[in-house]
């Protein structure tokens, strides 16, 4: 069995929500993938030994959110994804 590590966190800028919310306009991938990228980068990571991916939203955005992240970032389709949605607990 491999051992689970959990390597780093990080955050998405932070803003009002709703129809006067500053990014509103932004799609989640626009917001997630520089996440991502800043993880891998002060980590020196390499995403190919990476084998999970998970991200945490305060309200749920679609299906396979956290796919469709690692998918646009350019993370092999071997990594593993997975959605945490527990209000304002996730974000």
């Amino acid at each position: 069995m491999k051992e689970a590590v959990i390597i780093d966190a990080c955050r998405s800028p932070i803003g009002r929500a709703g129809d006067r919310g500053m990014y509103r306009s932004i799609a989640y991938t626009d917001l997630m993938v520089p996440v991502l990228n800043a993880v891998l980068e002060r980590n020196k990571l390499d995403p190919n030994l990476i084998d999970d991916v998970v991200v945490g939203s305060a309200t749920t955005v679609g299906f396979a959110m956290t796919r469709n992240i690692i998918l646009t970032a350019g993370f092999p389709q071997s990594v593993a994804a997975c959605d945490t949605a527990r209000q304002c607990a996730s974000s």
